[in-house]
């Protein structure tokens, strides 16, 4: 049955994908939709790929959620499984591709009130970097990174080999892709919502996510931030167990 799921996934996946290229030639690849009925956009972004393909996430969980739907796709990096959204040599970033793109639709849908951010992992270090860098309604995120070229030095293989794609010939250097996250909390307008939920039991936290939960802390931003270790949340692989269920309830579902 769930290979079934799986294949039909896929399928419904192909089915939806659409491409486009912007005018820098830069091509970015999403699902996207429309419920004309809503004045609400999500917007979600892709933690790393448990297998060795870059995918879209939460697309099962939010099927049954009135609203309009954005899924974007984190490819380029090592084989293809992403880069933060940042892009080979930074060009998404340079380029301010994912604001063009969320913009776009959010033109196309002409009715919209509300823009949500969410993601997990990778995808919630990029909801909540590029939700406060374009002053979204809400972000929604589960247990962020926050120095990204850090991370990527002291996580896993593919991530290690990531970085130098990332500031190949890129107009930034790797101690500003770092200070990304920290720039946006700082300049920030404060109209955006924050909820987060963490561990302070994961391995990397007192290294890295620490941090970011402290700046959150103290930056004087709407910011409601849940520990979830004494729910069990201990293991980073476990994020997307206990963000589901977090996405649906800030939802309102």
């Amino acid at each position: 049955m769930k290979k079934l799921r799986s294949i039909l996934m896929k399928l419904y996946i192909r089915l939806h994908e659409k491409e486009k290229t912007f005018d820098s030639g830069i091509k970015v690849k999403y699902l996207f939709f429309r419920n004309r009925k809503s004045d609400r956009l999500i917007v979600v972004f892709s933690g790393w790929p448990l297998k060795k393909i870059s995918t879209y996430n939460y697309v099962r969980t939010l099927k049954k959620t009135a609203a309009n739907k954005l899924f974007i796709l984190d490819s380029g990096g090592y084989n293809e499984l992403g880069t933060y959204y940042l892009g080979n040599s930074c060009k998404l970033l340079e380029h301010d591709i994912i604001a063009k793109l969320v913009n776009g639709v959010r033109a196309d849908c002409k009715n919209i009130k509300e823009t949500v951010f969410a993601g997990s992992s990778k995808g919630a270090t990029c909801a909540l970097l590029y939700g406060l860098r374009m002053n979204v309604e809400k972000v929604i995120c589960g247990s962020p990174q926050y120095r990204i070229a850090w991370y990527l030095q002291h996580s896993g293989k593919h991530q290690a080999l990531t970085l130098p794609i990332i500031l190949k010939d890129a107009k930034f250097t790797e101690e500003q892709i770092d200070a990304l996250l920290e720039e946006a909390v700082k300049n920030a307008n404060g109209n955006t919502e924050i909820n987060m939920i963490y561990s302070s039991g994961e391995f990397l936290y007192p290294t890295d996510s620490s941090h970011l939960i402290e700046l959150l802390k103290n930056s004087g931003l709407k910011c409601n931030l849940h520990d979830y270790i004494d729910k069990g949340f201990n293991e980073h692989s476990d994020v997307g167990k206990f963000f589901k269920p977090f996405l649906l309830k800030t939802l309102g579902e």
